[in-house]
């Protein structure tokens, strides 16, 4: 028996280390690579120079560089998507559909990316979003990720899974947000870990409700060898259940009602991506609706949720506050987004990708890199401020060739 649950364990870590965001989107030969030598990886805990990240201009500078400092079997499974990969490329090539129209002669001499989620403000609209196993990236881990969030004045969503405890992710100033699933003992565990992010001051619960079933794919990840994660019931902010069922494949809308029942705190709907859903979502209380498909992690042959975006964001009609993840790579990328009807953005392997690279530091430099692009990008397209920016901005290519990223 325990043997089975720990196989369940890995199985569902494995389907949970990246939540958000796709990667390599031009790559579907996922075992092509051939393993970095134990003596090139280098040591993460040192890996901070500053003059070594400056030389990064891009995030897929820092995707090429990351590699060098990950072990080989954690950056297959970083690099992997289900089935054939069609969904993890269509998540970046699809913002290419979008064009802009740019408006000239305005005054973009002062420009303001500032915004708000659910009333609290931030310095952008790039967030940080779900991950975990940040420890495999950086031994500072979720730490350093936190304080790069609190430089750059923005939110970051924290895992249930994390490899730092919630109470001492806490400890770091900044506005955060925290992430369950729909778990099986929702008395014995949800409850709990929603009451103890009240009491660490976390702003808003996340439930993520599309990855109750783990994708096929995971079972054959986990045949190539292990990846030297922590079982779940190990993990900081598990450790008190012990060994039990976590995901619960019956939870139904009725979840979110009991949800809403047991705080008082905002809660985010993740992992949308149709009218019907969002509509459902609101119905129950949803207080945001982050548009998802997990980095394209479980279902291949799903929409792209840059793709999505639209048909939630006129379904919502600003009932709620509608977010993205998945595919994020640019400036471009968030400021059409924005245009299409998200309020912000949430990143998320880039960020380990920085965190791989340097840290704190590295982190810092691709939230700096975004925020730089997202600046120019909208002094182009002549907006002065995040708020002004509408579908007026930009159109849809509705030409079937898609090029390459």
């Amino acid at each position: 028996m325990s043997t089975i649950l720990r196989a369940f364990d890995i199985v569902v870590l494995l389907s949970l280390f990246l939540d958000s965001n796709s990667n390599a989107c031009d790559s579907l030969d996922y075992n092509a690579r051939e393993p970095t030598p134990d003596s090139a990886i280098m040591d993460r805990s040192t890996n901070d120079s500053k003059g070594q990240l400056e030389d990064l201009m891009t995030i897929e500078d820092f995707e090429r560089e990351s590699e060098k400092n990950t072990e080989p079997k954690i950056w297959r499974y970083v690099s992997h998507g289900a089935g054939i990969g069609q969904t993890l490329k269509r998540n970046c090539e699809y913002f290419q559909r979008y064009l802009f129209r740019p408006r000239v002669m305005r005054d973009v001499s002062q420009l303001d990316m500032g915004t708000t989620l659910l009333g609290e403000h931030i310095n952008s609209p790039i967030c940080v979003g779900v991950t975990t196993a940040q420890d495999k990236m950086h031994v500072d881990a979720e730490l350093a990720t936190a304080k790069a969030s609190r430089a750059h004045r923005t939110c970051m969503v924290v895992s249930t899974w994390s490899s730092v405890s919630m109470d001492d992710v806490a400890t770091v100033e900044g506005l955060k947000w925290f992430q369950i699933h729909p778990f099986h003992h929702r008395e014995e565990t949800t409850r709990r870990l929603v009451t103890r992010a009240e009491n660490c001051g976390y702003k808003a619960i996340v439930l993520t409700i599309d990855s109750r079933v783990v994708g096929r794919e995971f079972g054959r990840l986990m045949s190539s060898g292990g990846f030297g994660f922590t079982p779940l019931h190990e993990l900081p902010n598990l450790k008190e259940f012990g060994k039990i069922e976590y995901h619960d494949p019956s939870a139904s809308w009725e979840y979110v009602d009991w949800l809403k029942t047991i705080t008082n705190l905002p809660i985010v709907i993740k992992g949308i991506l149709t009218a019907e859903s969002a509509n459902e979502a609101i119905q129950h209380g949803a207080d945001g609706i982050i548009v998802s498909n997990q980095g394209a992690r479980h279902l291949d042959g799903m929409v792209a949720s840059i793709e999505a975006l639209p048909e939630v964001a006129k379904a919502i009609n600003g009932r709620c506050e509608v977010y993205l993840d998945s595919g994020i790579r640019r400036g471009t990328d968030i400021i059409k987004a924005l245009a299409l009807g998200a309020r912000a953005v949430f990143v998320g392997r880039p960020i380990l990708w920085g965190l791989a690279c340097g840290g704190e530091a590295g982190v810092d430099r691709v939230l700096t890199l975004l925020e730089d692009e997202l600046s120019n990008a909208m002094a182009l397209c002549g907006v002065a401020k995040v708020a002004d920016i509408d579908n007026s901005l930009v159109r849809h290519d509705t030409r079937p060739h898609v090029s390459k990223y």
